[in-house]
């Protein structure tokens, strides 16, 4: 019993997992801005080569 309830504490006062999911979040932010971002570039790239074949 008294094992369990120091583990308890100790897990308790870890603040480990907490900057990992705090880091976790923040790079799941900027990897969907940078999905976000490379779909319209390709989009953009992709309207601009249709235009340039056309007007060939």
């Amino acid at each position: 019993m008294l094992t369990s309830i120091m583990t308890w504490v100790c897990l308790r006062d870890d603040r480990r997992a907490v900057t990992a999911v705090e880091y976790a979040m923040i790079v799941g932010v900027v990897v969907t801005i940078i999905m976000v971002g490379f779909g319209n570039l390709a989009t953009d790239i992709s309207n601009k080569f249709h235009s340039i074949g056309n007007n060939l």
